[in-house]
């Protein structure tokens, strides 16, 4: 149970930094293409990050095979 609340905390956590990001980009971008562009490339940006941090390229993959 604990880690179901702490797991929404984080996605709630990431849905409100993505809406604040969405926000500063359709201030920033007036164009909707350009916009979806750099939302796309930062989306792109946070996966792999996301997926490096995860070990997928790490130590612990290697060690796994």
């Amino acid at each position: 149970m604990t880690f179901l609340i702490v797991l929404m905390l984080l996605v709630m956590s990431h849905v409100y930094w993505a809406r604040r990001i969405y926000e500063t980009l359709k201030r920033l971008i007036p164009s909707t293409s350009r916009r979806w562009a750099a939302g796309l490339t930062l989306a792109a940006l946070y996966l792999l990050m996301l997926s490096h941090g995860m070990g997928i390229w790490g130590e612990s993959a290697r060690r796994s095979t």
